[in-house]
């Protein structure tokens, strides 16, 4: 019978895939899904466990969000200079630039609020543990 696994979805350094720890009272065995690859330590070669933390936070931008934001900002920003400069202008041309102008200050002032207004936080948590045996360290 199969016993359940210890620890599921663990990569191993220097292999690829994802594994699963099983304890015994004789090794660890890490194998994959389909027992196809395998790594076998005799707990009685165990020498020492290390574990690291290895959380890691960061931030990134809702980008549709901002987006968004950007294009609403970048219409309004040439909408407003479009109708302040009409009245002060009767040449074509001075008002196409203005309102171009306008459209510019609306997208850069919007990529840049809509940048710090739609931050969002994420946090991964992660452990690195390290085996160290009489044949060398095996990591997961």
């Amino acid at each position: 019978a199969m016993s359940q696994p210890f620890l599921s979805n663990l990569t191993l350094a220097g292999v690829d895939g994802r594994y699963e720890l099983y304890i015994s009272d004789k090794a660890l065995r890490f194998s994959d899904t389909g027992e196809q690859n395998m790594r076998l330590i005799p707990r009685a070669s165990i020498a020492s466990i290390s574990v690291c933390d290895t959380d890691i936070s960061f931030s990134t931008a809702n980008k549709p969000r901002v987006c968004s934001f950007t294009a609403f900002s970048t219409v309004l920003g040439a909408v407003l200079a479009r109708r302040t400069v009409s009245s002060l202008t009767m040449s074509k041309g001075g008002l196409d630039f203005f309102t171009c102008m306008g459209a510019a200050a609306g997208m850069w002032g919007g990529l840049r609020v809509g940048c710090w207004a739609f931050r969002e936080q994420h946090h991964v948590d992660g452990s690195y543990v390290e085996v160290q045996t009489a044949c060398g360290k095996h990591g997961f």
